[in-house]
């Protein structure tokens, strides 16, 4: 256009809109490149309409379209019924396994409603810190881009920070990462995805995410349009936890999905799930993957059926802990593997056994956790759970020595733990199978794969009583027997309640809020990284061992007993044995000597202000 040239439409007075050429230009004033751009929108302007409508319903098609002669990806059938399902549903609840491509789908579903909706405000709230939710935006998006060179085009502008991530296309959409938090209230969206929904803070979530969807997108004309829903959220997780509110949340979902209500043509509610069948046929997820994590000590079979059948874990309704108490107790990010005092001077460690003697699918496992005591101000103890070992054979005879649940390599297994950890204490469960052990530990052990030979250990005490204990000349006195009664066990489980609920017994974080950091951190380590978070999945497995538990009155005490019989709670009594023993035994002794010291400090600085004092007359 020449530099004093005047558009039509401010030559009338009436107010016109054309959206497709604004200003009513005559194609004759302007110059022959852009009146061929405009002739050819207007000739094919109703033609770009359905094709527009019908990308918004078969976003799938436009992928096709889009993707690459010579590329080697191509949308598999379950992908175009999620991309179709994530268009046409106002509310979708996605439950999926490990390597299903969750996040990848939301992402690509996310950047095409941006392309295809102008001035769409979008957003993904992580359930974990910002940073993560912006680690799996830039990640998922650059690997789209890859995918789909085309959509670069798109693109008008990407902001990526250390806590935030903005994605603006050219007809104004935006694409944004948001924190379940405070901090984010007063935003405005119209459509979301939620990451990881079983993770999120629901409070945060209806008080500060859910109401930022209060306001409707309006098209370039500047109105609504009546076809489009007026708010539109999907939930993306891996199975949680039944009785939960996220839970309660797909249940309402799944029960508008029952009695589906049509939608302008669309439906309101979908809900969907797969375990990892899907996945592996697709060559997603190796078979042989899915069996090492099934024979992994660390993964208990809710684990597994949480993670990778995508079962949501139901709790006893007469459960003795509580699950939100709980997961506010875990506040660890990294296991430690060996002694790790450098952050934590004046901690120490000690060692719970839950011991186990007979393998089989249907017993118990034996549990080494390793606690790391942090001293408070009244001289008590926080209980870090930093890391658990489990110890576990599929023979259900275990008399050969080369089973780890001989009663021999148990032996060693401690002996090292002890070594590895300088651990001040060894508490292992006397009782039963337990006092088997008994005559390896208090010996001398030879650990011929190590070349070390181990001295033995002497019972300093039993049931937190020191009168009971048995010193052995050249042993190291450091074993603590637990010889429950019904008495004590209902003690047992009372301390860790009351540990549980005032947050003085510390977990580590569930693996998808530390995966990110774990691999950062040891990523040219594999091994390590593994190892480090296998303790997260312990702490996993620990946790719903504890959710199934239900208290059951026996005589004039009450027992906890797991909802099935097939169901283990050798993690819970390794750690509450743990727990107990330095509640009744240390603590009293801490306490005192402080008071011990705090008498003796008093004493000396009256005597020496005395003595100043006579001095100074």
């Amino acid at each position: 256009m020449g530099r004093n040239f005047q558009t039509d439409n401010v030559k009338h007075t009436k107010n016109r809109h054309n959206q497709y050429n604004p200003e009513f230009n005559s194609f004759h004033n302007i110059d022959k490149k852009n009146a061929d751009k405009l002739n050819k929108l207007e000739a094919n302007s109703e033609k770009f309409t359905l094709w527009a409508s019908f990308f918004l319903h078969y976003p799938d098609i436009f992928i096709d379209m889009i993707t690459p002669e010579d590329s080697g990806f191509r949308l598999f059938p379950y992908q175009r019924f999620l991309l179709r399902v994530f268009f046409r549903y106002q509310y979708v609840f996605l439950t999926a396994t490990r390597g299903f491509s969750k996040s990848y789908m939301e992402i690509m579903a996310s950047f095409l409603n941006d392309v295809f909706r102008p001035r769409l405000k979008n957003s993904i709230t992580a359930a974990g810190s910002k940073q993560q939710g912006r680690d799996i935006a830039n990640e998922k998006v650059e690997e789209l881009l890859a995918n789909y060179p085309a959509l670069n085009k798109e693109i008008k502008n990407k902001n990526v920070g250390r806590d935030y991530y903005e994605l603006q296309t050219h007809n104004d959409s935006m694409l944004t990462v948001v924190g379940c938090h405070n901090s984010s209230r007063g935003g405005r969206k119209h459509q979301g995805c939620i990451e990881e929904a079983f993770d999120i803070d629901v409070t945060t979530l209806n008080e500060v995410i859910l109401p930022m969807f209060n306001v409707k997108r309006r098209a370039v004309s500047g109105f609504e349009n009546e076809l489009e829903f007026d708010e539109q959220l999907w939930y993306v997780t891996t199975a949680g936890y039944y009785d939960t509110d996220i839970c309660k949340k797909q249940l309402s979902l799944l029960a508008q999905m029952s009695v589906q209500e049509k939608y302008c043509g669309n439906g309101t509610s979908f809900v969907f799930g797969s375990s990892y069948e899907l996945p592996v046929h697709h060559g997603l997820l190796k078979e042989s993957k899915v069996e090492s994590i099934k024979s992994d000590p660390s993964f208990s079979n809710l684990s597994f059926d949480r993670e990778y059948r995508s079962k949501w874990i139901k709790f006893s309704d007469k459960s003795f802990f509580n699950i939100d108490i709980i997961e506010e107790c875990r506040t660890l990010k990294y296991a430690e593997l060996s002694q790790d005092l450098k952050n934590h001077k004046g901690d120490f460690y000690i060692i719970s056994y839950d011991v186990s003697r007979i393998g089989g699918n249907a017993n118990d496992a034996s549990i080494a956790t390793i606690i790391r005591c942090t001293e408070r101000t009244d001289g008590s103890y926080f209980k870090n759970v930093v890391a658990m070992y489990s110890y576990e054979d599929k023979n259900a005879k275990n008399t050969s020595l080369n089973s780890v649940m001989h009663f021999k390599n148990q032996c060693i297994a401690l002996k090292r733990l002890v070594e590895i950890y300088d651990a001040k204490a060894l508490i292992v469960d006397g009782n039963g199978v337990g006092s088997g052990l008994m005559d390896y530990l208090t010996d001398v052990t030879e650990d011929e794969e190590y070349g070390k030979t181990y001295k033995p250990y002497s019972v300093s005490s039993v049931n937190a009583d020191s009168d009971k204990g048995e010193k052995i000349d050249g042993a190291m006195p450091i074993l603590h027997l637990i010889k429950a009664t019904a008495e004590i066990n209902e003690s047992i489980h009372n301390v860790i309640l009351g540990h549980v609920q005032t947050k003085a017994v510390r977990f580590l974080m569930t693996p998808r809020d530390v995966e990110s950091d774990i691999i950062k951190k040891y990523g040219k380590r594999k091994n390590m990284a593994e190892d480090m978070l296998s303790q997260n999945r312990q702490s996993d497995s620990m946790v719903q061992e504890m959710m199934q538990l239900e208290r059951e009155m026996s005589g004039t005490h009450f027992k906890l007993k797991t909802m099935t019989r097939s169901q283990r709670k050798d993690r819970f009594s390794s750690l509450e044995y743990g727990v107990w023993w330095i509640t009744r035994f240390l603590e009293p002794q801490n306490k005192n000597k402080n008071k011990q010291d705090t008498w003796s400090s008093y004493v000396s600085s009256a005597v020496t202000n005395k003595f100043k004092t006579k001095q100074y007359y």
